[in-house]
């Protein structure tokens, strides 16, 4: 990963001794292909965060979402809506087959394929927040995906086998679902020197944490409780994966309900004067 004042530079390099890829056409699903895939999320919110999937042609599927599907979200792209769908104007993209030939078994073994993908910082940014400009200490959260289905040599063509597919993640969520963007990594700007050991850290992160371990707790709540959610932390204290130990690294939660099946967790950091608030369709802000 690199970047300048304008573009987000991505290069990814793909071992594979079968290199295949059947899509053509721009904005259709890629990933019932071999495919790499980006997602992005600048503010950190978990809404209106971008996905981008791209196979060994270079053909790509690029999407914004307003929130999780999971969250009652949807795609929006110019495969949903047609040209009034979110499109990337500036991205480039660019694949290549190392070691044999596109599509042809006997060709093979292959080495792998290999991507380059230049996002436009500008486009990108699109969301509630604002998130430019980009500078030393900035940081975003982050992801790298790669679906790879396994397939046989039939007629000197590769023919998916009937196994479902595989999903390979830069930064492992313990689930199959990536629309998960508080559970993604980072992606930390800096001026400084290449593989430089300095780290730049999200001094957010403990109440980000705390609000995201309520909001599972809520929802496991509310799937037990006849479908309603709960004003009192203590009662959710069995609910939160990582345990209510986790309280201790904030001040005590405050949940609130809007109107029925709405509610709004805020987590306080008296040292900072911040706090996290986050809401019952996975909404997370920080003031």
């Amino acid at each position: 990963m690199r970047w300048d004042d304008d573009y987000l530079y991505i290069g990814a390099y793909l071992e594979e001794t079968q290199v295949w890829a059947n899509m053509t056409k721009h904005d259709t699903v890629i990933f019932y292909d071999n495919d790499y895939e980006v997602f992005i999320s600048p503010d950190g919110s978990n809404h209106y965060y971008k996905e981008y999937e791209m196979n060994a042609r270079a053909t790509w599927w690029d999407l914004s979402l307003n929130k999780p599907y999971s969250n009652g979200g949807y795609e929006n792209s110019s495969r949903v809506f047609g040209n009034k769908g979110w499109d990337d104007p500036g991205l480039v993209t660019a694949a290549q087959v190392h070691g044999c030939t596109l599509n042809d078994p006997s060709s093979g073994p292959c080495q792998g394929w290999s991507v380059e993908i230049k996002f436009p910082l500008k486009t990108i940014s699109l969301n509630n927040t604002n998130t430019l400009p980009i500078q030393h200490t900035s940081y975003w959260r982050i992801n790298f995906s790669r679906v790879e289905y396994k397939v046989n040599v039939i007629d000197n063509n590769y023919v998916k086998d009937s196994h479902p597919c595989e999903n390979w993640l830069w930064s492992p969520l313990g689930t199959v679902d990536v629309h998960q963007p508080e559970r993604w990594g980072y992606i930390q700007f800096s001026t400084e020197t290449i593989n430089s050991t300095s780290k730049i850290e999200d001094p957010d992160w403990k109440i980000r944490s705390v609000a995201m371990q309520l909001y599972y707790a809520e929802h496991r709540y509310y799937s037990e409780h006849n479908h309603t959610y709960t004003t009192n932390v203590s009662d959710l204290h069995s609910y939160i994966p990582l345990g209510e130990e986790i309280l201790s690294c904030s001040e005590l939660p405050v949940v609130t309900l809007q109107e029925p099946g709405k509610f709004v967790v805020s987590v306080g950091d008296l040292k900072t004067k911040r706090t996290a608030s986050v809401t019952e369709d996975r909404y997370l802000l920080v003031r």
